[in-house]
């Protein structure tokens, strides 16, 4: 039986030979047209330009989608198939096709062509009904599609673009945030593990003769202290004593790569009680600490010896191998206690301090203490009264205020901190000059200096400046006679300086037009001998103001001799005589 002959038994039996004869006559009446190749196929290969097979199937309201199907380029065009006869009309189309087939293998097979061929497009065939109408292979796509596919790789590869530019950036820029920080920690840590020390914690200088242990007490369990507003949990002491007749008495502090050193150094004289009959300057020293073993392991008390006639006393930290769980909060208070002296003041050749964040109180020691020569160094803390031949104070950020008296030289010299003195200065050799020099930035200056002398002939040089705050002088005495060259100057302030009635020599003041100079003159003040008289002469309009002062019957005052110098940068110049 032939495969046509089995299809149309199938058929009788399912659906009945009529209503199949009819939709057969309905296809082939309606819309059913096939083409076959006029030439016949040889060898089973359809070129591109072989005719092609078309079927069309009738329209119907409710349609499904083409189907097309090329074996080797077999168009199969089932378009607009009516859903509700499709099962009958696949069972005539199949039918029909079975025909075609045993046609084209009866040619097959009258031209020579190998059956195995015509086999496979049967197998085709036989498929074909089972795809339910779904696209089983894909056709070339149109332009438009092909212009849609493109322009959506294009968005893709340029979206990949965007992100792969967007993470290098972020590693750029995470790289210099990190790297530059990382190679700066890398060298301090190797120069920290390449420091040669002498001994576990803390490294000790050359002068260091002898080191001073830390004293607890009976005590040890905590016993809570106050100190600078702060409270700490243990307190220690040392003490090393220096000799009062040595050429230098040197104070200071030593950091190897901390930054706790903080605290306060106090003079004190003694009371004959403590250190009765003792000629030595004892260094007392309190720490305040929360860790014992920190402090044992981290800081040391060493006595300095680098010269002969030389003492002093060094406090040092270190940044220990030792890490306790408490905290490193630390802070040390000095005591200087010089001995007592009966009738005269005890004479201190030099005496200096180099301890930065160090608060420097000297008190009031003129009438029992005297420094040859004294130079304080601290930072970021203030320095306080003391009296001395020769005073240098020499601070960062830290205000400098109290009373000071010299005999030869006067130095204070700060930033962004004040400063407010009254000092003397007291010209003892007529073959020297006197000097005094105060000097701070972003801070006002108020000082009061007497300029005296023990001879007719002294010779002061004075020197006030400061920037962006106010500066105010006062001269409330100067001896007779003597030779005065004073400066001063501020930035972006008001200047103001007063001299004593006894001043006469040249003055000029400079300032800006709209800040003309003021010169302030009571007519009527007399010195103890003569009348003064006041020449004042305007230079370059109102911004540079020049004059004398001048004592009646006395010759005017020569270029070079005693003069003052006020210069003030948008403000005011306030000069009174």
């Amino acid at each position: 039986m032939t495969p046509k002959q089995r299809i149309r038994e199938f058929l009788s039996g399912k659906f009945g030979m009529k209503r199949c004869h009819e939709v057969k006559e309905e296809e082939e009446v309606e819309s059913t047209r096939f083409n076959f190749a006029d030439s016949a196929v040889t060898r089973g290969d359809l070129k591109a330009s072989t005719p092609t097979k078309v079927i069309n199937f009738p329209r119907g309201a409710n349609t499904v989608r083409q189907l097309n199907l090329t074996h080797p380029l077999f168009l199969w065009d089932m378009t607009d198939i009516h859903t509700g006869d499709s099962q009958e009309t696949l069972a005539v189309w199949s039918l029909d096709k079975a025909a075609g087939i045993e046609h084209e293998q009866t040619n097959m097979e009258s031209q020579g062509v190998v059956p195995a061929q015509a086999s496979r497009l049967s197998f085709f065939m036989g498929i074909v009904p089972r795809l339910h109408f779904r696209q089983a292979i894909a056709l070339p796509q149109s332009e438009d599609e092909e212009d849609s596919e493109t322009r959506r790789n294009r968005i893709f590869r340029q979206r990949r673009k965007r992100i792969i530019f967007s993470c290098i950036v972020l590693v750029i820029v995470l790289l210099v945030a990190i790297l530059p920080q990382a190679i700066v920690h890398a060298v301090r840590r190797r120069q920290y593990f390449r420091r040669p020390m002498t001994q576990i914690g803390v490294p000790s200088p050359r002068s260091c003769t002898q080191s001073v242990p830390w004293h607890f007490g009976a005590h040890t369990s905590p016993k809570p202290a106050s100190f600078l507003g702060s409270t700490y949990q243990y307190t220690a002491t040392a003490t090393i004593p220096l000799s009062a007749s040595a050429d230098v008495l040197d104070l200071v502090t030593q950091e190897y790569q901390t930054h706790y050193l903080h605290g306060s150094v106090e003079f004190l004289i003694d009371d004959g009680r403590k250190y009765s009959g003792s000629r030595d300057v004892h260094v007392e020293v309190t720490a305040f600490v929360d860790d014992r073993e920190d402090l044992r392991h981290s800081t040391m008390l060493c006595q300095l010896r680098s010269a002969p006639e030389s003492e002093g006393a060094a406090l040092i930290m270190h940044d220990p191998r030792y890490r306790g769980r408490r905290s490193r909060r630390m802070a040390f208070s000095v005591k200087v206690v010089f001995p007592s002296s009966e009738g005269s003041p005890l004479h201190i050749k030099r005496f200096q301090t180099n301890m930065p964040r160090f608060i420097h109180n000297v008190g009031d020691l003129h009438d029992r203490l005297f420094f040859q020569h004294i130079l304080l160094r601290t930072v970021d803390e203030p320095v306080h009264s003391l009296g001395g031949e020769m005073i240098r104070i020499t601070t960062a950020n830290g205000l400098i205020k109290g009373s000071l008296d010299a005999k030869s030289s006067l130095s204070l010299h700060t930033q962004n901190a004040p400063i407010e003195v009254d000092a003397r200065v007291m010209a003892s050799d007529a073959a020297k000059r006197s000097v005094v020099s105060i000097q701070t930035t972003n801070a006002h200056i108020s000082a009061n200096v007497s300029l005296l002398a023990q001879h007719d002939s002294a010779t002061f040089t004075t020197f006030f400046a400061t920037t962006n705050a106010a500066l105010d002088i006062a001269i409330p005495a100067i001896p007779l006679g003597s030779l005065v060259d004073m400066r001063a100057c501020t930035l972006n302030a008001p200047a103001t300086v007063r001299m004593p009635k006894t001043f006469h020599g040249h003055f000029d003041l400079a300032s800006l037009d709209w800040h003309p100079p003021r010169v302030h003159f009571d007519a009527s003040a007399e010195d103890p001998e003569h009348r003064r008289q006041v020449e004042i002469r305007p230079q370059s309009g109102d911004s540079y103001v020049q004059g004398n002062i001048y004592l009646v019957g006395h010759e005017k005052p020569r270029m070079g001799g005693t003069a003052i110098h006020v210069m003030a940068s948008n403000s005011e110049v306030d000069l009174f005589l």
